[in-house]
């Protein structure tokens, strides 16, 4: 996959900036000490792949990966459902200081990972229009 893809990925980096700094993200979370600081780096990642505006973030976030990642039905509202329980503990840690545990750092990382990996397999970021006609089904 790693071959095939290499070159794919490396143009989307180039080409998009969020899609960069996703990567970017997702290597670099593995040498941060604080757990707390590789969720926040993490989710700042799909929040500049996914965040169209400031408001509603953890609703709008949330469902945006999920409509993203499955196609409708039971499993993207149960996917729904975990990644809003991500965000809640970013949200921990970006506003509490509060320490977060190496499970939810890792759930974390391998839904960046999930995004990463089909946005390559794709060979394009999807556009904020193209996010809500996944969502709304348009």
């Amino acid at each position: 996959w790693v071959r095939d893809s290499w070159l794919s990925g490396a143009r989307l980096a180039n080409e998009c900036k969020e899609f960069r700094l996703a990567v970017e993200a997702l290597d670099q979370a593995h040498f941060v000490q604080d757990y707390a600081l590789s969720v926040l780096l993490v989710w700042a990642a799909l929040e500049g792949l996914f965040s169209p505006s400031r408001s509603e973030l953890r609703f709008r976030i949330s469902a945006l990966i999920a409509s993203f990642l499955e196609p409708p039905g039971a499993q993207r509202r149960a996917l729904h459902r975990e990644v809003a329980k991500l965000y809640d503990a970013r949200s921990v840690a970006a506003h509490e200081r509060s320490s977060v545990d190496r499970v939810t750092l890792l759930e974390s990382m391998t839904l960046l990972r999930k995004v990463v990996i089909k946005i390559i397999s794709e060979s394009h970021v999807p556009s904020k229009d193209e996010l809500e006609g996944f969502l709304f089904g348009g």
